[in-house]
C-alpha cells in the first residue's frame, strides 16, 4: 500500500536511563538512498519516559534487653533466667510473615555466650500487623556460671529465609 505503517522495535538496557525522557527518531530510505525522516525532539508521539523506581523503604530494627522477671538491665546467677528483647520494626510490608532471630553474645570477647557448650538463641514468628511495630524474643537459660559476665543480644530479621535487617 502506498500508506500505512510499520513497527520498529528498540530493545536495551534501560537501567541508565532511569529518569530520563527518550525521543525517537526515524529515516526512511529506498534502494540505501534516504526518502524521509521525522526527527522532533518535541513531538510527544515520538517520546518515551523511563520513570524513576520507587525508593524502597528500608527495614531497620533496634532492640532492647532486660530481665523477663523485674524489667531491669540485670539478671541473677541463677539456673533459670529469662532475658526478653523488644525488637522495635520499621518499614515492613503489612501482612507479610517475618522471623526475627537472635542470639546472646558475650561482651567481653565479641563471640556467642555458650551455656554447657551450647549458644544460647531465641526466635519469634510474626505477620505484621503494622509497617512499625514491636515484637519480643525470649532466651532462657541457666546462667548460673555466668556470674561478672556483660551479656549483649544480637538479632536478625528474616523474610522467606532472606536476612532483611
Amino acid at each position: 500500500n502506498a500508506n500505512g505503517t510499520v513497527d520498529v522495535n528498540f530493545t536495551f538496557d534501560a537501567n541508565a536511563l532511569e529518569g530520563k525522557t527518550i525521543v525517537v527518531f526515524e529515516k526512511l530510505f529506498q534502494n540505501g538512498k534516504e526518502v524521509a525522516s521525522h526527527e522532533d525532539i518535541n513531538d510527544k508521539g515520538q517520546t518515551v519516559e523511563v520513570p524513576k523506581k520507587p525508593e524502597v523503604p528500608v527495614i531497620k530494627i533496634g532492640t532492647t534487653a532486660v530481665d523477663a522477671k523485674d524489667g531491669d538491665k540485670k539478671v541473677s546467677a541463677e539456673k533459670n533466667v529469662t532475658i526478653k528483647d523488644a525488637v522495635k520494626y520499621e518499614n515492613l510490608v503489612v501482612g507479610k510473615e517475618y522471623t526475627v532471630t537472635g542470639k546472646l553474645m558475650d561482651k567481653s570477647t565479641n563471640k556467642p555466650l555458650l551455656v554447657d557448650g551450647k549458644e544460647v538463641t531465641g526466635s519469634t514468628t510474626f505477620t505484621a500487623e503494622k509497617a512499625n511495630g514491636s515484637v519480643d524474643v525470649t532466651f532462657t537459660f541457666d546462667a548460673s556460671a555466668l556470674e561478672g559476665k556483660t551479656i549483649v543480644v544480637f538479632e536478625k530479621l528474616f523474610q522467606n529465609g532472606k536476612e532483611v535487617a
